[in-house]
């Protein structure tokens, strides 16, 4: 113990003791020194593998102190040397040339804290924890500096970092083989210029770019993807969501692109098997009115027909000239033309009688996809 020694010197170090003093266990206390000094768990284990490593050095006596306290109050033993004579604090063992000190950044108390809400004003604080800059901390291939992960330039040696990061590259090369349409690819290493990948996708050229990107994908060297997108960290839940989401919202898409055209078909054919129903109830009236009459009509009036279309999705049905029964229909859509369709006559004589008529529905302006299939033109 020294009894006396100049206070106002300002060669003073404090050593941390990798010995416990026995208020907390060791987790607690590994705990509590990386949270008060911001280390990393690399930087602690460092610091605790040495029997005593420094904390700070010269400075005052004063600050010596306050440091030594928040050690202890982390749980380890600290001492004070004095610098200039080797002299320690508080009957501590002696020192040791032999031993070897971590030297760590300077850590300083802060100053001029903010006011809390209550406009309480604060005072320095030895117990507040000094700031570091926010990111994983990686090394740098080429110097061994330590750098954050997002750091594309090494600030010790201006090399490009080269990390191994969390993007795969045969990962890539599937989703480029298989879902290259949709730009997943992309997404899947940062870049969200994948977007325009729909285009061509659409176009159904996607696949002429996207499996030669998978094939560049898988033949590429470690070193050059890792040049390349090392930077990039592990892929979170979020982003393996929501490509696996993308592939759905496009079946759905296309299936609603194949199947509403379908139904819309599928529903016009309804209404033109009630419009036929209709229409052959005319021709059975024209019909009947040739073989009474051996007479072929040119308009309603001839025919005997006084009565209007019931349906609504009929504009007229008329007897034109050789007996053809024209039906025209409502619009589909209001920017529809109105179609029709022609149910033609043809006759069988006999001794200039007519004995037989036979109906022809494939005349007319209405699309064969919306006709039943006797009444196509490619029948």
């Amino acid at each position: 113990m020294v009894d006396c020694m100049d206070t106002s010197s300002t060669h003073f170090s404090v050593l941390l003791v990798q010995q416990l003093n026995g208020s907390v266990t060791e987790e607690l206390a590994r705990t509590q020194l990386a949270n008060r000094f911001k280390l990393s768990p690399e930087a602690l284990d460092k610091l605790l593998a040495r029997d005593k490593a420094s904390i700070k050095r010269n400075t005052d006596l004063e600050t010596a102190k306050k440091f030594k306290r928040v050690i202890e109050d982390c749980g380890y033993q600290a001492i004070i040397i004095d610098d200039a004579s080797g002299a320690q604090f508080e009957h501590d063992p002696p020192r040791s040339s032999t031993d070897s000190t971590l030297e760590l950044a300077p850590i300083t108390p802060s100053q001029h804290s903010e006011k809390t809400d209550t406009q309480t004003p604060q005072t320095d604080n030895i117990y507040s924890a000094p700031q570091s800059a926010v990111g994983k901390t990686v090394f740098c291939r080429h110097c061994g500096k330590s750098l954050l992960d997002t750091d594309k330039i090494c600030g010790h040696c201006d090399n490009k970092v080269s990390l191994d990061g969390g993007r795969s590259k045969v990962a890539a090369g599937f989703l480029a083989f298989f879902l290259g349409g949709l730009g997943v690819h992309r997404y899947y290493l940062g870049q969200w210029w994948g977007i325009f990948y729909l285009i061509p996708g659409i176009l159904g050229v996607a696949p002429l770019i996207t499996w030669v990107e998978a094939i560049y994908f898988w033949s590429c060297s470690k070193q050059r993807w890792n040049d390349k997108y090392g930077h990039l960290g592990a892929t979170s839940s979020l982003m393996w969501v929501a490509i696996c989401i993308l592939p759905l919202i496009a079946i759905v898409g296309i299936m609603a692109a194949v199947a509403l055209p379908a139904y819309q078909d599928y529903t016009h054919r309804a209404k033109i098997s009630l419009v036929l129903t209709e229409t052959q109830r005319y021709t059975a009236q024209v019909e009947t009115f040739v073989l009474n009459t051996n007479f072929v009509p040119s308009s309603n009036l001839d025919a005997g027909i006084k009565s209007s279309p019931s349906s609504e999705h009929i504009e007229s049905i008329e007897v034109v000239n050789n007996g053809i029964v024209v039906t025209t229909l409502a619009p589909f859509i209001p920017s529809d033309e109105p179609y029709t369709i022609d149910y033609t006559p043809s006759f069988k004589k006999q001794a200039g009688i007519i004995v037989e008529v036979q109906w022809d529905c494939v005349g007319g302006s209405l699309p064969d996809r919306y006709r039943p299939s006797k009444c196509r033109s490619n029948q």
